[in-house]
């Protein structure tokens, strides 16, 4: 079984990484970034969200299919409803997996 993760981000640091992103070639790469912050979601899990599954009016997104095998809804904070809503709805988080 994997190890659970325990690590936050230190002072500083959000910052360094968030123009780290801003720096990157990919234009997905900052709001990816910025959303799994504000949510806590998993890599996978983001780049595999679809607008079906966004629910921006009641503030959660919905997964249908996690690491462990389950489904799950995970609540969003005005930022993360911010980030989504500014985003294109015909398009995935394509090209975004070539960032990691």
């Amino acid at each position: 079984m994997n190890k659970p993760r325990d690590r936050r981000l230190e002072q500083g640091e959000e910052e360094k990484l968030l123009k780290a992103c801003k720096e990157s070639s990919n234009h997905w790469f900052l709001s990816l970034v910025q959303v799994a912050i504000e949510t806590g979601m998993r890599r996978g899990e983001l780049l595999s969200l679809t607008w079906d599954n966004v629910h921006l009016d009641k503030s959660w997104v919905h997964l249908p299919m996690t690491k462990n095998g389950e489904s799950r809804d995970v609540p969003l904070s005005a930022k993360a409803r911010e980030i989504l809503s500014s985003l294109p709805r015909d398009s995935k988080w394509e090209g975004v997996s070539h960032a990691f």
